[in-house]
């Protein structure tokens, strides 16, 4: 089976809670690209969840949308 990871970078808060319990280890945070939104629940808005790996290795497990404490991310499968 094959996933689709997406990440909304304008209400990611950029906890990294995503990024710790990835098991496969294809999310990693970045800077926050320039006119991003920066939701009012951040208290560190220097950085953002993303997909940095093959998201092809996605397994399906939906750690990182049970983690992600702002519901920013969806996986689907296709």
């Amino acid at each position: 089976m094959t996933y689709i990871v997406t990440i909304v970078e304008d209400t990611c808060e950029g906890e990294g809670d995503c990024v710790q319990n990835c098991p496969v280890d294809i999310l990693s945070l970045i800077d926050r690209p320039a006119g991003v939104k920066v939701p009012d629940t951040v208290t560190d808005a220097t950085k953002v969840s993303t997909v940095s790996g093959d998201a092809a290795d996605c397994t399906g497990c939906m750690t990182c949308v049970e983690v992600c404490p702002s519901e920013s991310i969806s996986v689907q499968e296709i």
